[in-house]
């Protein structure tokens, strides 16, 4: 060491003798004509010290002897090559985090990852020339970059990892977005720039760019860089000869989307929808025995996917005209409906959550999270169509094509009632459909019939009245708006916390106190619709902004009170019975059950004896008689009062003729046996057609001959009559059912 420091003593990087030392250290990229770097040439300079001086270091010491030593070779290359490259670039492999290992387990994310953030932290600080020389010249530093797009940390698992572990990813998820910002932004200032078609050419090149890592990049930087985003999707979607490229990506993944969509819910259900093509995805069969940390793998998935259709959407609109064609929404709004719904059923009562309350936690949290996301992509459709009407407001023939898209989206997912109901309390559809009525003209009829069925809805009702979805939902809703308090103060509570029989009268005085002209009816279907908001009801009179359905109202329309609620019963008894304070040990009492038993078993005789303090009772024949049965056997007496049935003994058409005369009840009159006699069959109807008939003596016009006078004084007789009695006989259809056990109206 002393020998090298006697011989290189007074070595400085600032010292001019230093020129002719062989370094390299090239940070001295100048481009004053200010041409992209890829027009730029430099020279280089390469100084080697000639082979008769080796081992002669007195030459050192002499500075003219060490000028000849030294010979000089001059060569002009681009300042994109690889001979700018340095001879050590620090390049380190990404560790991933392992989410099915304890946290204490995953020490090489920590001990890796450190020296990762040095790999990173090179790339942010080298000048411009040195980092592109780098990502395109070096193997070693592609695959880096790569390592961590493969196998990011997104956001929803963010919370999972161990303090240690969140300040070693955060740094490298700032560190990274510095670089992908120098990868994207291809001009730092006016001397250091390329052509966008350039840089993008060379990143596609070295598999830098393509439609995963696009996606990847939009998951990881969407909610933090809006400029970045729309950067690189300008870059990626402009290139040259990548149009049918990028469109089957795009198809790809939407397609596969749908059918990730539906193996999670056979998955869940063990049931798959006629039709679908079983696809192997990355997910694990659902165990035998109940496991939260399956459930936590199915909600990661389904996270995953979700993400990445909202990505495409981010990266670029016409993205969700494709989407339309292949029925992504309504595949958004089934999938949200079965699966959490089943989600939900799957996790309620569950012993094992009481055992893993901070997974329980986490996977509630990721519940609540995945259902707006679902609305957010649901909203991303609705979005587009609105611009796209709005845009051709001056054309309405092409602004139909649109609006019955959105109607028809809009219907179909009426049938999804937990989803749709959902989205409008997130997204007023009220108020989405008076922004198309403003631009457009839209069916009315048809926009009615959504809002109709919507507030129709069970679902709606219910939120409505608790005003909430629930509690894993309620985190993600949108900000309200700020509005300018020019009226004033007046309590605004949440409607969650109003009284709304107490308070409704107080808010519709405040309002008619403004509006003296309106009606007390008007003011409160106005504050049913704002949800008892009476900031918003006064903004949207003042606006002349009112839905549909209360502009119809008319302005003086009264109020009409409710029917008072009949009054409660009071109760005898308050608190806990002393006995059978438990309704199981009441439901399993079986101190009668032998009585009940012996009871069933021999089995009760009923009769149908009158009660004698009736007054419709029948004592002609009064014979007292038992009324239980006895264990011995008693005497069969004749019982002339008791029938069958409960029967009427009076007048029956049954018993006499129509000429009045009593009939026989053991007459065989009508009876025709089995089989009969054929000799008296012919006799019969020998005697009917040999007796003489009788004269016709028609009567009344010829259409209408044919008739005896009998018959038509018969009909005059009728008619005359008609209103003397009822049409039908009522006492012998009720004796009729009697005779047959059935019990008469």
């Amino acid at each position: 060491m002393n020998e090298l420091a006697d011989i290189f003593g007074d070595f400085s990087l600032s010292n001019e003798d230093n020129e002719y030392i062989n370094f390299d250290y090239f940070n001295f990229f100048k481009n004053p004509n200010k041409l992209p770097i890829t027009n730029v040439f430099l020279e280089r300079v390469r100084r080697e010290i000639d082979k008769r001086a080796e081992g002669k270091w007195e030459i050192v010491n002499s500075k003219e002897a060490r000028k000849k030593c030294i010979n000089i070779e001059k060569e002009v290359i681009p300042a994109l090559h690889v001979s700018w490259l340095p001879e050590h670039i620090p390049t380190f492999e990404y560790q991933e985090y392992d989410f099915s290992l304890p946290g204490e387990e995953n020490t090489w994310f920590l001990e890796n990852n450190k020296n990762y953030l040095l790999f990173l932290e090179y790339l942010v600080r080298c000048n411009y020339h040195q980092f592109w020389c780098s990502v395109l010249f070096k193997e070693d530093v592609q695959n880096s970059i790569r390592d961590f797009l493969l196998s990011p940390i997104p956001i929803y698992q963010y919370k999972e990892l161990g303090r240690s572990y969140q300040k070693v990813y955060k740094s490298i998820f700032n560190n990274f977005y510095m670089v992908v910002k120098r990868l994207i932004f291809f001009k730092e200032s006016e001397s250091e720039y390329m052509s966008r078609a350039q840089g993008a050419k060379y990143l596609i090149e070295s598999k830098l760019l393509n439609m995963p890592i696009a996606v990847t990049l939009t998951i990881l930087y969407q909610d933090f860089d809006n400029d970045l985003i729309d950067e690189l999707s300008d870059v990626f979607f402009t290139c040259d000869g990548q149009e049918k490229i990028i469109h089957k990506e795009v198809e790809h993944i939407l397609k596969y989307s749908i059918v990730v969509f539906e193996m999670i819910k056979g998955k869940l259900t063990g049931k798959l929808d006629p039709g679908v093509i079983i696809v192997p995805i990355s997910l694990e069969d659902k165990p035998k025995l109940f496991s939260l940390s399956w459930v936590d793998s199915v909600m990661n998935y389904l996270l995953n996917t979700v993400y990445t259709i909202c990505a495409l959407f981010r990266l670029r609109k016409s993205n969700i005209n494709m989407a339309l064609s292949l029925n992504i929404p309504e595949k958004l709004a089934k999938t949200y409906d079965e699966v959490f719904n089943y989600l939900y059923d799957l996790l309620d009562g569950r012993e094992e959550i009481s055992q893993e309350k901070e997974l329980f936690q986490r996977i509630m949290w990721k519940l609540g999270h995945a259902r707006s996301k679902f609305i957010d992509n649901f909203h991303n459709f609705i979005t587009y169509l609105l611009d796209e009407t709005i845009s051709r407001q001056n054309n309405p023939k092409n602004q139909q094509e649109y609006l019955e898209i959105f109607i028809d989206t809009m219907t179909v997912a009426l049938e999804y009632e937990i989803f749709i109901c959902d989205y409008n309390f997130k997204y007023s559809i009220a108020q989405t459909v008076e922004m198309f009525e403003d631009f457009s003209a839209i069916d009315r009829t048809r926009a009615e019939y959504i809002i109709t069925s919507l507030n129709n809805l069970e679902r709606h009702d219910f939120i409505r009245e608790k005003f909430s979805v629930e509690s894993a939902f309620s985190n993600h809703l949108p900000k309200p708006k700020e509005i300018n308090n020019i009226l004033p103060d007046y309590p605004t509570e949440t409607p969650s916390s109003i009284k709304r029989e107490e308070d409704s009268e107080s808010r519709i005085q405040f309002i008619l106190g403004i509006f003296p002209h309106l009606g007390d009816g008007f003011v409160e279907k106005c504050l049913e619709h704002y949800d008892h908001n009476t900031d918003q009801v006064v903004q949207a009179i003042l606006e002349d902004n009112l839905p549909p359905h209360i502009v119809d109202i008319p302005f003086d329309f009264p109020r009409i009170p409710a029917e008072p609620k009949p009054p409660k019963p009071v109760l005898a008894y308050r608190g806990k019975k002393p006995e059978y304070d438990d309704a199981l040990s009441m439901l399993n009492d079986r101190k009668e059950k032998e009585k009940m038993k012996t009871l069933v078993m021999e089995g009760i005789k009923y009769n149908n004896r009158y009660d004698n303090s009736d007054d419709e009772y029948d004592d002609r024949q009064n014979y007292m008689e038992p009324d239980f049965v006895v264990e011995h056997e008693v005497e069969k007496y004749e019982k002339p009062n008791e029938e069958d049935l409960v029967s009427d003994t009076s007048y029956s058409e049954n018993e006499f003729d129509d000429e009045g005369k009593p009939v026989e009840k053991n007459s065989q009159t009508g009876f025709k046996p089995f089989c009969e006699d054929p000799a008296l069959a012919r006799a019969r109807y020998e005697a009917k057609f040999g007796a003489v008939r009788k004269r016709t003596n028609v009567v009344g016009k010829p259409k209408g001959q044919g008739q005896e006078k009998n018959v038509v004084k018969a009909r005059q007789q009728k008619n005359a009559q008609k209103s003397s009695r009822a049409n039908h006989n009522r006492k012998g259809g009720s004796q009729f059912k009697r005779n047959r056990g059935m019990i008469p109206s």
